[in-house]
């Protein structure tokens, strides 16, 4: 019975599980808050609702996706051993524990809601850490740090809330956004010029872009450094400076991608449009420094709905299709979903910027839960059932 279970087509690969999860536990959140239509079974002590979101969407939601990606990317792109089986389901089930007595902290000792919420991130840097040490190409091994960043900064969030210290607590978010931010720079900014330039090679419109290490570079330590006058609260001056750096280089970076070549293939586009968002998110920071706006949150969504969330779609419904064997053409109404969350993202935008019409902000959650379940309903089937026997997938 138990061999049953583990070899059940949910356990082949980590996109399975943690797809499945996000695309139902991210709509569940943003029903909870900002809509408030439901209310979780106990106020994690005693903290605002907001910082309940913050935490649920970036250690709940967003690390589920960020597992289901790691788990199917490193096999296929650094030759990485396929975590599957137990390990897998031990994995998943660490996930779902997190996310069971982070709902009943207040009721559970807070050192044991720490240690099973902390201990998701931890997992996963145990599982991939041995077969990324053996990998030729050393630039995967960022991912680890990556990773430690991911479970420091949600240690440090339980560390505050226990101290029911506010203004710790918010820190401890904007940090592992600023995590989540390197790690978007890194892997977009490795798949978006790729999967362009194959398509720009397959329709005769030219070559990807010529990778240079300097302009790579430049790219990520620009991040790093808007990471860090942004959480250490630096002069305006200066971190306006750091977020307009910031933009040049990574302007400079998706212009050579030649994105506009492919406008007609949705499944890459939707990842330029991502990207561009990520442009937006330094662009606003300049501008609220250098004009003393008060638009610090318009940064944030900008960069989690905008670009996290544009990208994800593209990248969920292309880890989908190309690992249950099936072309990797999107349908109709998956591609009214990359459109839809770009209007997700702008409503969310503009509800920052003129709070007192609430239903704004209405719109963008409604929209936003409406594309994670039309992914869910749409591939969901794909995702639990086998692989088609034809496909180079589906097990011998």
């Amino acid at each position: 019975m138990a061999s049953r279970i583990t070899n059940a087509p949910i356990w082949l690969s980590g996109f399975r599980p943690f797809y499945i999860l996000a695309a139902l536990y991210g709509p569940l959140v943003i029903l909870i808050w900002p809509l408030g239509w439901l209310e979780p079974l106990a106020p994690t002590y005693s903290l605002p609702m907001t910082l309940w979101h913050g935490h649920e969407m970036l250690f709940g939601f967003a690390a589920a996706i960020v597992a289901g990606f790691v788990l199917t990317a490193l096999p296929g792109w650094a030759l990485t051993e396929e975590i599957q089986g137990r390990r897998l389901m031990t994995l998943t089930i660490v996930w779902l524990a997190g996310r069971i007595v982070f709902w009943w902290s207040a009721e559970l000792p807070a050192q044991l809601v720490l240690v099973v919420d902390a201990a998701f991130y931890f997992l996963l840097a145990l599982l991939v850490t041995p077969g990324l040490l053996r990998v030729e190409q050393k630039l995967y091994q960022l991912l680890l740090p990556i990773l430690g960043g991911f479970f420091i900064t949600n240690v440090m969030y339980h560390e505050a809330a226990v101290a029911l210290d506010v203004h710790g607590v918010q820190k401890a978010l904007e940090l592992a956004v600023y995590v989540l931010m390197v790690l978007f720079s890194f892997v977009a900014g490795f798949l978006t010029p790729v999967f362009t330039g194959n398509e720009l090679r397959d329709r005769g419109r030219g070559r990807e872009a010529v990778f240079s290490m300097p302009l790579e570079t430049a790219a990520i330590l620009s991040v790093v450094f808007y990471a860090i006058t942004g959480y250490y609260d630096s002069e305006p001056m200066l971190s306006g400076t750091a977020a307009l750096a910031a933009l040049v280089v990574h302007a400079i970076r998706m212009g050579s991608w030649r994105g506009w070549r492919v406008r007609d293939v949705p499944i890459v586009f939707v990842m330029h449009l991502g990207y561009l968002w990520l442009l937006v998110t330094f662009a606003t920071r300049a501008l609220s420094d250098f004009t003393a706006l008060d638009i610090d949150s318009v940064t944030l969504h900008a960069f989690t709905v905008g670009a996290f969330g544009l990208t994800k779609m593209g990248l969920m419904t292309r880890v989908v299709l190309r690992h249950t064997g099936r072309p990797v053409i999107p349908g109709t109404l998956i591609i009214a979903t990359y459109w839809a969350m770009l209007g997700a993202a702008v409503l969310r935008y503009a509800a920052t910027l003129w709070p007192e019409h609430s239903f704004i902000l209405t719109g963008s959650s409604l929209v936003w839960i409406a594309c994670l379940l039309v992914y869910f309903f749409s591939y969901g089937p794909m995702i639990w059932v086998s692989c088609p026997p034809w496909s180079p997938f589906s097990p011998s």
